[in-house]
């Protein structure tokens, strides 16, 4: 019997489940046709409250129903247990409830990589036992999944498994763990490393050694930063940058209503905070219950800048990285350099929605706190490379717009210090 060859990498991240019960009360979970059967067929009694229609369909997809209340139907909210889990056991619960928070993703041929989804609060707080120690559960998830293939020669950009290797270890090496720049310069220098990278052709890559010059190219990145032009964000990269920010925070599953009304009242929310003052809990019950004029947004600084700790966004970037989940097919099949600069953007997004999350607190001073950050980071990631929406042609043209290292720096400059 032919051995299986596959290689699961998953880096040293930690999750336990804490039972908040967040991941059934937030989203919904798609059925297949199987998963369904079993759902109705499963007896219950009076006392446990299941409904008689157990799914629902959402753009012409079936998913676990939801309550009124707007939590998973089989979920027990007294104690925040799942129905199905108590009563039949844990192989008995649909895939999507059973593999979360695994990211698990095909990547170079015979590999599989796995993180922890940071848009789960355990996740975020590196709570729980090792990653690693849940392995053999991890192994039949890839299983049952059939994960083949992995990343075609398209998306590497001509370059080879350890040029892409000593690539990302440069980035985290030289400037995500660099102890004496500031995190925004970290950011700001790894979009022009990215965007130097993406110029230089191939093939003089592979006529150098990549390993020795990485030092000097990574610093060389950073001595650029101040000779950078800071202008104020104008018109049309607000624009750009708001269209795709409140495209992150609408989710996938919010979008349930199908009728004009439904559309009409998302398309009316959205453009409040696109043009005039609006609320981002009209598109989200995680989000913010404030009513804030967007232009804060871009005039206010933030008053604790050098306070803050970034802790938590640099290590979700850190392990995007190291497990190659930011492109190819965890990332809307974007190429490496693409795909890179698509991750790093995330930067200002994560800023952006703390520093919103910061004046919905105290509308008239921003000071970001360890709750906004995570917020962010929360509501940032829930969508990295898993939104239809986000992967249409649009939205990573406008991306790769904002990617260039001047109107980049613009974004987070505006962000941080306010419209000069």
């Amino acid at each position: 019997m032919k051995k299986n060859s596959t290689k699961i990498s998953i880096p040293d991240w930690k999750f336990s489940c804490t039972g908040c019960g967040e991941c059934c009360r937030r989203w919904h979970v798609a059925l297949s046709e199987d998963e369904i059967k079993r759902l109705e067929g499963f007896e219950w009694d009076d006392s446990d409250r299941i409904p008689n229609e157990v799914t629902t369909t959402i753009n012409g997809y079936k998913y676990i129903a939801h309550a009124k209340e707007g939590h998973c139907i089989y979920l027990n909210t007294s104690n925040n247990m799942c129905k199905i889990h108590g009563r039949f056991g844990i192989n008995s619960k649909p895939k999507g409830c059973r593999i979360y928070p695994y990211n698990i993703a095909t990547t170079f041929p015979g590999n599989i990589s796995v993180i922890g989804r940071f848009d789960c609060p355990a996740v975020r707080q590196n709570y729980g036992n090792p990653i690693s120690s849940s392995l053999k559960t991890i192994k039949g998830y890839v299983n049952e999944m059939g994960l083949t293939g992995g990343f075609d020669d398209y998306v590497l950009d001509d370059l080879s498994v350890n040029e892409i290797r000593i690539i990302i270890a440069g980035f985290i090496k030289y400037l995500l763990d660099a102890i004496d720049l500031s995190s925004d310069r970290k950011l700001v220098a790894s979009i022009i490393s990215a965007y130097r990278l993406e110029k230089l052709d191939a093939d003089f890559l592979k006529q150098i050694d990549v390993d020795e010059i990485i030092p000097s190219f990574f610093q060389r990145s950073i001595n650029k930063i101040d000779l950078l032009k800071i202008k104020p964000l104008n018109l049309p990269e607000r624009w750009r940058f708001l269209n795709v920010f409140i495209s992150y925070l609408r989710r996938d599953e919010e979008v349930i209503g199908k009728g004009m009304s439904s559309r009409l009242n998302r398309l009316k929310a959205m453009s409040k905070i696109m043009f005039a003052k609006g609320n981002l809990r009209e598109l989200g019950k995680e989000h913010p219950d404030a009513i804030l004029d967007k232009n804060k947004l871009f005039n206010m600084p933030i008053a604790n800048l050098d306070d803050i700790n970034w802790s938590l966004y640099i290590n979700l970037v850190k392990l995007r990285l190291e497990s190659f989940q930011f492109f190819g097919p965890t990332y809307y099949n974007l190429s490496f350099f693409i795909g890179l600069k698509s991750l790093l953007f995330s930067f200002p997004l994560v800023l952006a929605a703390a520093k919103w999350s910061a004046m919905a607190r105290y509308p008239d001073l921003c000071c970001i706190l360890p709750e906004d950050i995570d917020y962010g980071v929360s509501v940032i990631d829930h969508n990295l490379g898993r939104s239809a929406l986000l992967g249409a042609g649009l939205f990573t043209t406008l991306v790769r717009q904002m990617t260039v290292p001047e109107p980049y720096v613009r974004i987070v400059n505006t962000l941080i210090n306010g419209r000069s």
